[in-house]
């Protein structure tokens, strides 16, 4: 069985996960910061979140990249 590659780049994916070790981790934080600001600015829809992270110049690298990867399967 060849080893899944990462959906946002080269690596292997980590088991169970469709992305490598630090993009999964990466996606944990993404969906962490989600229920931190629906619990601060109220209703606010993932694709909206997210769209607002990818143009912050704070969001890191991993993030972002996660980020295009989840907007590009909608």
């Amino acid at each position: 069985m060849t080893p899944q590659k990462c959906a946002a780049c080269h690596r292997k994916a980590a088991p169970g996960s469709k992305y490598c070790l630090r993009h999964d981790q990466a996606f944990a934080s993404l969906m962490e910061h989600y229920k931190a600001w629906v619990n601060a600015y109220g209703r606010i829809s993932m694709d909206d979140f997210m769209n607002k992270l990818i143009g912050m110049v704070e969001t890191g690298s991993w993030v972002k990249e996660v980020i295009e990867v989840e907007l590009r399967k909608k």
